[in-house]
Formats: C-alpha cells, sequence, structure tokens
C-alpha cells in the first residue's frame, strides 16, 4: 500500500458453519477488503480484541459463543475502533432483540438465507458511513489542536518579541550596548521559534490533509544535513549542547524538503530533551539506493509506555530540559513524512539514558520518479 492510500477495510466474517462463511467470503471478496474468516465465536473474539476490525458479519446463534455476549465482550475490551457490527440472524429478531443488539453496538440486521447483493450493498454503506465518521472525528481533532496551538503557543512568542520591542521603545537610553545584543539574541530566538512553529503548523496542515506532493530530486545528503545542523545549532550552543554529525558523502534520489524536515525535528526534539552538557548526534548513510538516519541524544529519555504513543495520532507536548515548549506537531510531521517516502520510524528509549530515533527511508519507485519529477 502506498502512504497517500486508504487502508483496507477490514471485515471480519464470523459463522460456526464453514459453507456460510465461503459463501460470505465469495460475495465480498472482489470488494477490495481485508477478509478475515473465522468458524469460531471465541477464536474471532480474541483477534477482534488484539486488532479491531473495521466491520464484522457476525452470526448471533454459535456453540461457543452467542453474538450478544461477543459483542458486550468486545465492547469492554474498549478496543477504540467503534467496529460496526451487522448481526447474521436465522430469524426475523423481535423488537427486544433489536434493541439489545443495538445497544451492545450492532448497526444492523441481516436475515437468512441471505441474499449477497444485499449483504454486499449493506457491507459498503456501513463501511463509507463508518469512513465519513472518521474524517469528521479527524476534522475536529484537526480544528481542536490548530486552536490551541493558535491560542497558546504561537501567541507566546509573539507576545515576547512585542513586549521586549514595546520596552526598548519606550526606554531607549535605559539599556547598555550589552543589553543591546541580549535583546537581540532573545528577539532572534524567539523569531526562530515562531518561524519554525509556522513551518510545522503549514507541514503538519498539508500531510493532515494529504495535500503534500512529492518532487524527487537527486539530494547531497553531507549538504542536507549541514543546513540543519547548524538551524539548531544555535538553540544547542544556548543550552550547552554539542551536536555531532556523521553522514555518507553520497547522492541519493527523494524528496529533499520531506527529508530535511524529518531530520530537522528530530535533531530539534533532541536538543529540547538534552540538558547542558549532552550531546545530540546524528548519522546518515546512503543504503542501497535509501537513506538510513539515526538521532541519537544523551538526554532524559522515556519510558517504554512514553515510547509506544510517541507516534500515535493524538498530539502531545513535554517541556525540554531548559524549560522550552513545544506544540507537539514536530513528531507527528516526522510519522506522516515517513509514512509518505514509504519509510519506517523507531525509537528506543530509557528514562535517564537517552533516545535513539531510527528512520529507513526505501529508494522511490522508478515508475513514482517518473511521474513526480
Amino acid at each position: 500500500m502506498h502512504a497517500n492510500e486508504e487502508p483496507k477495510p477490514v471485515v471480519m466474517v464470523v459463522d460456526d458453519q464453514i459453507e456460510n462463511v465461503q459463501v460470505m467470503a465469495g460475495a465480498l471478496d472482489r470488494k477490495g477488503y481485508d477478509l478475515r474468516l473465522f468458524t469460531s465465536g471465541v477464536a474471532a473474539l480474541e483477534a477482534a480484541q488484539e486488532e479491531a476490525p473495521d466491520l464484522i458479519l457476525l452470526d448471533i446463534s454459535m456453540p461457543d459463543i452467542d453474538g450478544f455476549e461477543f459483542c458486550s465482550r468486545l465492547k469492554e475490551a474498549d478496543t477504540g475502533n467503534d467496529t460496526s457490527v451487522v448481526f447474521l440472524t436465522a430469524a426475523y429478531p423481535d423488537k427486544d432483540h433489536v434493541l439489545q443488539g443495538l445497544a451492545l453496538g450492532a448497526v444492523d440486521y441481516i436475515t437468512k438465507p441471505v441474499d449477497l447483493q444485499i449483504v454486499a450493498a449493506r457491507v459498503a454503506s456501513h463501511l463509507e458511513l463508518r469512513l465519513a465518521h472518521k474524517r469528521v472525528k479527524a476534522a475536529e481533532a484537526f480544528q481542536s489542536t490548530l486552536i490551541s496551538i493558535l491560542g497558546h503557543d504561537l501567541r507566546n512568542p509573539i507576545s515576547g518579541i512585542v513586549g521586549l520591542l514595546s520596552v526598548v521603545q519606550q526606554h531607549p537610553d535605559r539599556f547598555s550596548e550589552q543589553d543591546y545584543r541580549e535583546m537581540y539574541g532573545e528577539v532572534l530566538e524567539a523569531g526562530t521559534r515562531l518561524q519554525r512553529l509556522v513551518d510545522n503548523l503549514l507541514d503538519w496542515a498539508e500531510a493532515s490533509h494529504d495535500r503534500v506532493a512529492l518532487t524527487f530530486s537527486e539530494t547531497d545528503l553531507q549538504q542536507l544535513v549541514a543546513a540543519e545542523v547548524q538551524l539548531v545549532e544555535i538553540h544547542a550552543q544556548r543550552k550547552g549542547v554539542t551536536v555531532e554529525a556523521t553522514v555518507d558523502p553520497a547522492t541519493v534520489v527523494t524528496d529533499h524538503r520531506l527529508v530535511s524536515t524529518v531530520a530537522r525535528n528530530l535533531l530539534q526534539n533532541a536538543v529540547k530533551f538534552t540538558p547542558s552538557g549532552g550531546t545530540v548526534s546524528i548519522s546518515v548513510r546512503e543504503n542501497r539506493g535509501g537513506i538510513d538516519l539515526v538521532v541519537t541524544d544523551t538526554g532524559v529519555g522515556m519510558s517504554p509506555e512514553r515510547a509506544k504513543t510517541l507516534f500515535c495520532d493524538t498530539v502531545s507536548s513535554r517541556n525540554g530540559t531548559d524549560g522550552e515548549k513545544g506544540s507537539g506537531l514536530g513528531l507527528q510531521i516526522t510519522r506522516q513524512f515517513v509514512r509518505l517516502l514509504d519509510g519506517t520510524v523507531q525509537v528506543s528509549s530509557e528514562e535517564g539514558a537517552g533516545s535513539t530515533f531510527t528512520v529507513a527511508i526505501p529508494p522511490p519507485r522508478i515508475a513514482e520518479v517518473a511521474a513526480r519529477q
């Protein structure tokens, strides 16, 4: 699957009669779904609890577990995926059964013997509704995060710049040349944070709405990394953090802007969580036409639990070792841009012992390069 494509909807078919499962699978096989077939309700429940499907076609009457108990236990598991359940029943359900099923999360009932065209149409309809609901939730989350950033993270550096310049304007004779040098540094740093935040906002908005246009070109890895290291060194030097770089003298075909942004965000994140006297290192090498990029720091690290949620959809942020605040967008953009390049990003970390972020970006496919140059 290419990074910009929607993942295949996962549809689970659960019926203790193998013939019924085969018939359902035959009706849905060519619809582009990721089908998961089960003749055991208990086995299907375990699979659904481990990886929640988008929709389950579920026989109500099974010997090991009935449909209502199945739904109740799936609901208790709270997979966070709001799986749609369509009940399959041999007899038209009475009102009490319908209400019981709806209360447990069922969205529809289909009576046996089934009309396969109707089954396929209902499955498609429920999946479309589900996709629309997910998009609405994503849009709401995007709006909520954007409002939070605009109201807090964007306002703070602007307020600092305006406040400092206002004092200078009102009392210009109070300050020595050294004072002006220090204030210049503070304004420059605030402006740099502001520019970085605006860049991240624009990148995040593009990636969140699948509007990133990939542009492949020959990229000198040493020049790319040198430019990004230079950008973070101002803040690193003020903190007393050393930034080191080891880069292959190689040229690869990739999207320069996306790889630069990934390197920059990982470096900024590493500097943010590394205290004075610490070291941040970046290593980049060519690997069979692709890129292996590793950023390591001697910072505060994180717990395994936090590391597991670092690249989830929720935007969150912690203060850095020098009290630095952030929007939490950097790592989200990193994940999205790496995904757009068909790559992977992983983190290993230990509290008090620093973190290592490893990015692997494969070479672009020949046809894709030709289409996007």
